[in-house]
């Protein structure tokens, strides 16, 4: 049976598609690895095909299942003979989908709809291991969009606040 090696996507911004992968090897060869998902709550799964690029296999859930209901998957795969699973159909894998932020939502890290010192302060008591945010409250932070928490960024929010710049965005 074939061999698949996935690491579970558990988490997802909604307004984006969401790509699944795994490596998936056989002594032989793999006729198909096949994507099952679907919005959890929902009875039916939709299928995918995976496509293959060096073992390494992979199919994107299209932005339109990627809901607040979140999203339920597992991958098949077989060698024409025997069939192996990640997950089931009984017990998929779970991802938790939140609303994405969006270009208005940045420099507002407390969510309250306004950006005020109060988000700069957040953002600093994070980056010294004060306060722990959110994915979310991350994202809302993140103004330069590197991954990384930075000073610059709260800067920026006060210098927004004081009118000294005009856009958040860095």
């Amino acid at each position: 049976a074939p061999d698949i090696y996935h690491s579970p996507v558990y988490h997802a911004f909604t307004g984006s598609n969401l790509v699944i992968s795994a490596t998936v090897m056989d002594n032989v060869s793999i006729s198909t690895a096949t994507l099952y998902y679907r919005v959890t709550g929902q009875e039916a799964w939709n299928s995918k095909e995976m496509t293959n690029i060096n073992d390494k296999y992979s199919a994107a859930i299209d932005a339109q299942y990627v809901t607040i209901e979140g999203l339920e998957y597992y991958i098949e795969a077989t060698d024409g003979v025997t069939f192996t699973y990640k997950g089931s159909a009984e017990n998929p894998y779970m991802i938790t989908v939140q609303e994405a932020v969006t270009g208005s939502d940045m420099g507002d890290v407390d969510g309250n709809g306004a950006i005020e010192v109060k988000d700069a302060m957040m953002l600093l008591m994070a980056i010294n291991d004060r306060l722990n945010l959110t994915e979310v409250q991350f994202a809302r932070a993140d103004l330069n969009g590197n991954g990384v928490l930075e000073a610059l960024e709260a800067l920026r929010i006060i210098q927004y606040v004081n009118g000294s710049v005009s856009s958040i965005l860095m």
